[in-house]
């Protein structure tokens, strides 16, 4: 029989293990979650998947992520809280993530990173944030992210960049993002093929310096609906501005696109610029501007057999002088485009005698042929109401054009047919 003395020195020396166990493990709430508090001096890893929740904000005093994911299947919860970088001129990313997928960050604050506010895998889902003030893409994910209810704004030093960058087959929805600028080329959300955008704000997106682009939407396929963009722009030469710009096969449908605007010369400002095969319709363009000697000013931009169908689209201006200038509320690019009952108004020139093509509510070059313009309503446009080839088909259509108020829409192409 061992004395009573000793069985309590080994149940006092169990209890002593079991406290340092727990203390080694990471503190757990009752609801499962893991407790993460940030050291503002060095990144912290997670290396097993769960599910996080932050404790504390954080201001990194060194350049370096505040959070790297080295594991799948994790979830963060920001918990309200902000992640604050070492400084805009840095090169740290505030979230990133190593060859991982399936990662979930929601609820809280992302700023002052040198480079991406936030960079996550295949699979991922964003929510709740707020990213800003960042120098690079205030989001990037690979394919198959779902992002929504997040503001992005103030993101991009370098150029190239922007607010959101997804891969193919990817969802965003009910973002705002405001005032991503560059120094180059910035895009406020750029998606790949088979991407979903819808019931977003895109506004404030300018070029500062050098040529390239400036687009508030660019996606390589897809479907972007009931988005709004607004002044996407840039002062500068040889650049092209567009609001909703997209690939082949792309559907665009109730959307916004207001104040588009170019000031250099041999530069152009395009509403909606549709790749191949595109369905642009019941969309609304307004404002989209050419001015200081730029070329072009284009309302929606259509390649070939798209289709064009219940857009309004109305005062498009243009101070080209360019062999090339011209303004045009839609222009059909390709040939096979189809156009169908869009009402074209007030595609006008700044100066006497331009822009240098001529001022036009449908307009295909006459290298485009098989076009169909069919029961649109083009109204106090400069040169003409429609201007296409002999080879395209026209009916139903009822044109009050022309500089002096007349009827100039009967332009080669045949006259109308009335339905």
């Amino acid at each position: 029989m061992k004395p009573a003395w000793f069985s309590n020195l080994c149940w006092a020396a169990a209890l002593i293990a079991l406290v340092a166990l727990l203390q080694a493990r990471p503190a757990m709430a009752a609801d499962g979650q893991i407790d993460l508090l940030l050291d503002p001096t060095a990144t912290t890893t997670i290396n097993t998947s769960g599910s996080y929740i932050l404790v504390d904000g954080v201001t990194m005093t060194a350049d370096v992520p505040a959070i790297t994911i080295a594991a799948s299947d994790v979830t963060i919860d920001l918990h309200g809280f902000t992640l604050t970088g070492s400084g805009f001129s840095g090169n740290a990313d505030g979230i990133n993530i190593t060859a991982v997928s399936s990662t979930v960050v929601r609820n809280g604050r992302i700023e002052n990173f040198g480079d991406r506010g936030l960079e996550l895998g295949a699979n991922c889902r964003i929510s709740d944030l707020e990213v800003s003030g960042n120098g690079g893409w205030g989001i990037y994910a690979a394919s198959q992210a779902i992002i929504e209810d997040c503001i992005i704004e103030g993101n991009n030093k370098d150029g190239g960049d922007g607010g959101i960058k997804v891969s193919s087959t990817s969802q965003i929805r009910r973002c705002l993002l405001s005032s991503n600028y560059s120094s180059g080329n910035v895009v406020g959300i750029q998606a790949g093929l088979g991407a979903i955008i819808s019931d977003c704000v895109v506004e404030n997106h300018r070029n500062n310096s050098g040529t390239g682009t400036a687009y508030g939407v660019d996606v390589d396929g897809g479907v972007v609906e009931n988005t709004r963009v607004s002044t996407v722009s840039s002062s500068l030469d040889s650049v092209i501005v567009v609001g909703i710009h997209t690939g082949d096969t792309t559907v665009v449908r109730n959307c916004q696109v207001n104040v588009v605007e170019v000031g250099g010369s041999l530069s152009e400002a395009i509403g909606i610029r549709a790749g191949q095969y595109t369905q642009i319709t019941g969309n609304s363009v307004y404002g989209i501007t050419a001015a200081d000697y730029a070329s072009t000013a284009i309302g929606i931009r259509a390649d070939r057999a798209a289709v064009v169908r219940g857009n309004t689209v109305y005062q498009v201006l243009s101070d080209g002088t360019e062999s090339t200038s011209i303004a045009a509320c839609i222009y059909a690019y390709g040939n096979g485009c189809h156009i169908e009952e869009n009402y074209c108004y007030l595609a006008w020139g700044y100066v006497t005698g331009g822009p240098t093509l001529g001022s036009f509510g449908i307009y295909a070059p006459s290298s485009v042929d098989d076009v169909s313009v069919i029961r649109n309503r083009t109204h106090s446009n400069a040169t003409s109401g429609i201007q296409v080839s002999t080879n395209c088909y026209r009916a139903g259509n009822l044109t009050t054009d022309g500089a002096a108020g007349g009827t100039a829409g009967t332009v080669p192409g045949g006259a109308d047919t009335n339905f």
